[in-house]
């Protein structure tokens, strides 16, 4: 199976951070996107409006030859709290993506569904994530495992790794965050 160029552009520059609250307001960052075919980065911050629901946005120019691109991403992360306000072990989040090609009229454009399945395992960080992204005439489906690991107080480390489901394709990510 193969996929579209759409497809293909939607798994190459989708950026959303997956950094958890972590008792500061504002988190920035930098987020990797490595695959055998692409190698792409972002800009990110996260607003934490409150303990559990986030408004969360990422930038980035692409150079593809003589192409210069421009990736847009708005979305909200939110985490449910139950009665005893513990935080619930799955959150969603949603949002749109836009990329922009001055040279070519018109825009791609699609949206972003999720859910992510936090774990501590061996007192590591550890998500189970799903995404989907959709368009109105395509879709695609992506899981991924991803690992938080705090570096000194302040800075912390995400990697993980996605599988694409319509043309099977392995991606590895990288956060970088550095929250205020």
């Amino acid at each position: 199976m193969w996929c579209t160029p759409l497809q293909d552009r939607i798994y190459n520059y989708s950026s959303i951070p997956q950094i958890q609250y972590q008792e500061s307001l504002i988190q920035t960052g930098l987020l990797f996107n490595i695959n055998n075919d692409f190698t792409s980065y972002a800009i990110y911050s996260q607003f934490w409006a409150s303990t559990n629901l986030a408004i969360v946005g990422s930038i980035a120019p692409y150079n593809s030859g003589t192409d210069l691109y421009h990736y847009q991403y708005i979305g909200i992360n939110y985490r449910s709290i139950n009665e005893e306000n513990n935080f619930s072990p799955i959150s969603i989040n949603t949002g749109m993506h836009r990329l922009i090609n001055k040279k070519i009229t018109g825009n791609d454009r699609w949206f972003q569904f999720g859910m992510d399945f936090h774990k501590l395992i061996l007192n590591k960080k550890i998500s189970f994530s799903w995404k989907n992204y959709f368009t109105k005439s395509e879709s695609l489906k992506i899981i991924g495992l991803h690992y938080v690991h705090s570096i000194f107080n302040k800075l912390n480390l995400g990697y993980g790794i996605q599988y694409q489901f319509t043309n099977p394709n392995l991606s590895f990510n990288l956060n970088i965050e550095f929250p205020i």
